[in-house]
């Protein structure tokens, strides 16, 4: 069979049509507000900072019962070896007596009786050998030296910081999303980019067989124009392939599974833009929310609450705590009432006179925990104020490129005009025109890379600030970019 350039042309041609088809069935747009909602929803670490809230909602209620009395019924049953009894001598009972009366009468009428009786024991039964009760009681604690009122402020703290984790793995969350998004747009802008190119050098290789079957020019003319189409196809497919990574990345962190409307979803039409905003307050505004809005300086500002309490309860040892009672008798057998009371109440107090020393190493961790977390608290603010500095920097880098690439985008397409002229009439070589359309594909591809990475840097920048949600927000004054 010979071998027919422009059959093999239109086989490429369809090929690739069926692999476009194939690799866009299952479409779904969705725009960059939709994937954050979505995100929300089926993202597993927020979803896991979402219990840790539940778990400190829980644990301050669990706190709370301390100011609450505690109710306990216990019972037991007792076999005693031989039953309890009072045993007393008769002459012995009758001595009071002997000693009140006056002497003479005592000596005439008791005495004889006391020495007939002596040594002679009577038994009184107490206990039978086995008893049983069942006894219901109740403690309320009426002072533990502030403990109670320290703990609930740990509880509330606790609520607080469980909090803002979850608000630091939103604001994370949100940046690999965006960053994944704007990185799928990226690869599908190169895509068609690359697409372009391609279509480009397949004519340039048309044209080229035609110029040569007419002696325009030679073989290796046409063999350069051959190469640099077989180049192109390879940068498409590499192309394709990075796509599709891309796609399956931000398919992940949307938990894209668990949504009816995505479940069958292959390729995502991404219909949020590349943009540049025009309404950046400056680099001061951004520092000053900063120090009130960062979650994770917000976190260590808790966790500095919560040490400072400690610290409260740890000195609050050295007082002592006081508790009421009661105790009510619900059933007994073999008991008589004479000797275990129905009903008792009163009130008691504990007071720890020495511990070895606990309670002063308490104190001195918990005032090293509050040093530790003022010092931690310091070099974050010096790490957020520089991290600050560099992404605000990166942003206005990013921004002022702009004007530059979108010039060399606007020579290289003059460029690839006048290279295609001349080589139509012999004046350029088809290298030349290669690399017309190689610059202007790369022109094109470094100006959606440009606002690619500007848009993930602001998600950087507004993360550090705890405004990530503001950031569809700024969509409203950009400048957009199109392919």
């Amino acid at each position: 069979m010979l071998y027919n350039p422009k059959t093999f042309m239109l086989l490429i041609l369809f090929l690739s049509g069926a692999c476009n088809t194939r690799s866009y069935a299952q479409t779904t747009s969705i725009s960059l507000g939709e994937a954050m909602q979505l995100m929300i929803s089926n993202n597993d670490a927020i979803k896991q900072t979402q219990k840790g809230v539940e778990i400190a909602v829980a644990q301050k209620q669990r706190l709370n019962a301390a100011w609450f009395p505690t109710i306990t019924a216990a019972g037991e049953y007792i076999h005693m070896s031989n039953d309890i009894e009072v045993q007393e001598n008769m002459g012995e009972l009758l001595k009071p007596i002997t000693d009140e009366l006056p002497k003479p009468l005592a000596d005439e009428l008791l005495k004889p009786i006391a020495e007939l009786l002596n040594g002679t024991t009577f038994s009184f039964p107490l206990l039978d050998q086995n008893i049983s009760s069942i006894d219901g009681t109740i403690i309320w604690p009426i002072f533990s030296g502030g403990k109670r009122i320290w703990a609930n402020r740990i509880g509330k703290s606790g609520i607080k910081y469980a909090g803002l984790v979850k608000q630091s793995a939103e604001d994370e969350q949100s940046v690999v999303l965006i960053e994944r998004y704007f990185t799928a747009k990226l690869a599908t802008e190169i895509v068609k980019v690359q697409r372009q190119n391609l279509a480009s050098m397949r004519r340039l290789y048309s044209d080229a067989l035609k110029l040569m079957e007419t002696g325009v020019i030679n073989k290796a003319e046409m063999l350069v124009a051959k190469v640099a189409c077989q180049e192109a196809e390879r940068e498409l497919q590499s192309a394709l392939n990075n796509d599709s990574i891309a796609n399956t990345a931000l398919l992940s962190i949307l938990g894209i599974n668990t949504s009816a409307k995505f479940s069958n979803t292959e390729k995502m039409e991404l219909t949020t833009p590349f943009f540049i905003s025009t309404g950046i307050p400056s680099k001061e505004h951004f520092k000053t929310i900063t120090s009130g809005n960062n979650p994770q300086l917000n976190m260590l500002r808790s966790q500095q609450e919560i040490a400072s309490n400690s610290l409260k309860i740890a000195r609050s040892s050295y007082l002592p705590e006081i508790a009421a009672f009661g105790k009510q008798n619900i059933y007994s057998y073999n008991i008589p009432k004479n000797l275990s009371p129905q009903t008792t109440i009163g009130a008691g107090f504990i007071w720890n006179i020495f511990d070895g020393l606990y309670r002063e190493k308490s104190i001195q961790i918990a005032k090293k925990e509050q040093q530790l977390l003022e010092l931690g608290e310091s070099r974050l603010n010096k790490e957020l104020d520089l991290a600050l500095d560099r992404l605000y920097a990166q942003l206005c880098d990013l921004k002022n490129s702009i004007p530059t690439i979108n010039t060399t985008i606007e020579l290289a397409k003059e460029l690839v005009k006048i290279q295609e002229k001349s080589f139509a009439e012999g004046m350029a070589t088809s290298l030349e025109v290669a690399n017309a359309h190689t610059l202007l594909a790369k022109s094109t591809t470094a100006a959606a890379a440009i606002y690619c990475q500007y848009d993930i840097t602001l998600a950087m920048l507004l993360a550090i600030t705890g405004e990530s949600s503001s950031y569809t927000s700024y969509l409203t004054h950009a400048d957009m970019f199109y392919l």
